[in-house]
């Protein structure tokens, strides 16, 4: 992404803010979730970045409901993550703060294209 995209989309820069903090933290994930886990969560997120990217610059706007989808499956992953006791209760509490704000700006460009 630009400098220039990053500036302007508060989502895209919160999106890549989360990418980069998920990654970091599921690289620490045990061996025996990596080919699983690890995997899904990661795909997931690159998946809700790519979704965006589709409703935003090349406007389709169904896209959002895709990315949707994808910020409630990474929720369930973490959610995983942290029974699994591989996500500590402070990194959930921030993941899902996170995910929350982004699922606040993604409605609020589903909001933006309906009017």
């Amino acid at each position: 992404m630009s400098g220039f995209e990053r500036q302007q989309s508060p989502l895209f820069a919160k999106t890549e803010d989360f990418l980069v903090w998920l990654f970091q933290h599921t690289a620490k994930f045990p061996k025996q979730y990596r080919h699983t886990l690890t995997e899904r969560l990661e795909r997931s997120a690159l998946e809700f970045q790519r979704q965006l990217g589709r409703a935003v610059l090349r406007k389709q706007p169904g896209a959002l409901d895709e990315a949707d989808f994808e910020l409630w499956q990474m929720r369930q992953l973490v959610r995983l993550a942290h029974g699994l006791q591989v996500f500590p209760a402070r990194l959930l509490e921030f993941a899902f703060g996170m995910m929350e704000e982004l699922g606040r700006l993604v409605g609020g460009c589903k909001k933006g294209i309906k009017t």
